[in-house]
């Protein structure tokens, strides 16, 4: 039984921790395409330019407002949604803002194709963990497990209580890190790789904006 539960832990921490990897590289792979598609706005016609650096200033905010409410992938979904109308209105306006069939438009469009799937990818990672069955699945094995080996404690004549504390204390500690791992910003667990990248994106466009 002791068996089966640390390959149950083993198997879920290695799926969660691969999604926590995952879910950094996106969202700095999310800003590293924000970052390229704004640069080339100076592509796009010059009448164009301010709505569109205005559109982005505000995209990147929703984006942020939406990450900070995670883990609740619902109340996230709000902003993320206002970000989605927004970056509409980027494609749209960055459209119109090239030549047809000019090398401006393939480089502008383009980039902000990148970062419109970019932003999906990541709003989709989300809301992917380790499935429930699983962890209900630990959870009970778990249980199993100290209770064999309370009933093992039981028949001896002296009660070794450390011992029990020690059993008991690990498996909540094991289960509440697995938890804090496939819901990161729940509890300890942050990405701040990630959360730098985009909060340098946001500074970058509002010094530009001041610029202008």
């Amino acid at each position: 039984m002791f068996a089966l539960v640390a390959f149950f832990i083993a198997f879920s921490f290695s799926s969660a921790q691969t999604r926590l990897e995952g879910r950094t590289q996106l969202l700095i792979e999310e800003a590293n395409s924000l970052s390229t598609a704004y640069l080339r706005l100076d592509l796009c016609n010059p009448d164009d330019q301010p709505r569109l650096r205005s559109l982005y200033a505000k995209y990147v905010v929703l984006r942020i407002d939406g990450t900070r409410l995670l883990p609740d992938t619902n109340a996230a979904q709000q902003p993320w949604r206002e970000a989605e109308l927004v970056g509409s209105e980027i494609w749209k306006l960055s459209v119109k803002g090239t030549k047809a069939g000019g090398s401006e438009r393939i480089l502008v469009v383009g980039a902000t194709n990148e970062m419109l799937d970019a932003a999906t990818r990541r709003s989709r990672s989300a809301e992917v963990h380790v499935p429930w069955l699983i962890l209900a699945a630990l959870v009970v094995m778990s249980a199993l497990a100290a209770l064999l080996a309370g009933r093992s404690f039981g028949s001896k004549s002296k009660h070794p209580d450390f011992h029990q504390w020690i059993l008991a204390g690990t498996f909540a500690l094991t289960l509440t890190i697995l938890i804090d791992l496939d819901h990161p910003r729940l509890g300890f667990i942050r990405m701040p790789a990630g959360d730098a990248a985009m909060t340098a994106v946001q500074q970058a466009i509002d010094s530009a904006s001041e610029q202008q």
